[in-house]
């Protein structure tokens, strides 16, 4: 009794035009599903981070390097998330620390941003040592914090009388004190806006022709940055004391940042000990602290 065969199949052979059918088919099939997953996963995720950084950029640019870090070098599933940072203030970057057990980490798969044999990328901004660009971020954040205090404080002295009032009818403004006080702190936040934007672009250019940074040009950016915070803190410091009670109550202008900014002073990257290694390189000293 002979076999029936399927039709196009008549040798008893595969039917491979039924399977380039069906293979081309999956093929769409998961072609349409990438596009698809590309166009919404992204879009989900950026959500996701979005509500997290709640529009801080400092935030934002701390949960990157962190899930960038983790997702991609460590799987999620070896790494603890530790949940220690009850901080006064920059609490909403959530800069938890992480730890790992028992975890081994082939050499392969370890490097440093700054190692110039693992570098993939020639451009201008990976010449420039990660830590310096760790001070660039913190010394704009810095200088953004003192600049919407200042704001706030002249804005806050248009109505507020001296001395809450008793004694003296005279508001803020009209007291010669405080005009000269905001004037020098005006001079001094733009004074270290402008030197360390100087600078920026003397690296920059430094940086994109020879790809190499002078010791003397370090050394001046080191100073521009832990300038520019150092100056931060002295306009924060003014506004905040100068406010008088207004500054105290929460959901204040000047408590928050108050708290940020000296948060962000606590990083290595604000430590005066920084300008006597810029100093021991503009002597042509090359310091024992990385500049």
């Amino acid at each position: 009794m002979s076999e029936e065969l399927a039709p196009g199949n008549v040798d008893g052979g595969p039917d491979w035009g039924r399977r380039i059918v069906w293979g081309v088919g999956l093929l769409v099939v998961i072609v349409v599903a990438v596009l698809i997953a590309s166009a919404t996963v992204p879009r989900w995720w950026a959500h996701r981070i979005g509500d997290q950084v709640d529009g801080s950029i400092t935030q934002g640019t701390l949960l990157g390097l962190f899930y960038g870090f983790v997702f991609t070098l460590v799987p999620i599933a070896d790494c603890q998330i530790v949940d220690d940072w009850h901080v006064i203030g920059l609490r909403g970057t959530s800069s938890n620390d992480y730890e790992v057990s028992d975890l081994f980490v082939p050499e392969e798969y370890t490097t440093w941003r700054d190692s110039v044999p693992d570098r993939r990328e020639r451009g201008p901004l990976y010449n420039i040592p990660m830590l310096t660009l760790y001070g660039v971020g913190f010394s704009g954040v810095a200088l953004g914090i003192a600049g919407s205090c200042l704001g706030a404080f002249m804005q806050l002295a248009q109505t507020k009388t001296s001395g809450g009032g008793v004694g003296s009818t005279a508001v803020l403004r009209d007291n010669a004190v405080i005009q000269s006080r905001v004037a020098r702190a005006c001079g001094r936040l733009e004074s270290a806006r402008a030197f360390l934007l100087q600078m920026l672009r003397e690296i920059w250019t430094a940086s994109a022709g020879s790809g190499a940074l002078s010791l003397e040009q370090r050394a001046r950016l080191r100073i521009a940055i832990t300038g520019a915070m150092e100056a931060a803190r002295k306009v924060v410091d003014f506004t905040y004391r100068a406010a008088g009670t207004t500054a105290i109550f929460e959901g204040s202008p000047f408590e928050r940042r108050f708290r940020d900014l000296h948060t962000l002073l606590a990083q290595g990257q604000a430590h005066l000990s920084n300008f006597e290694s810029a100093g021991q390189a503009l002597f042509g000293i090359e310091p024992a602290q990385r500049l």
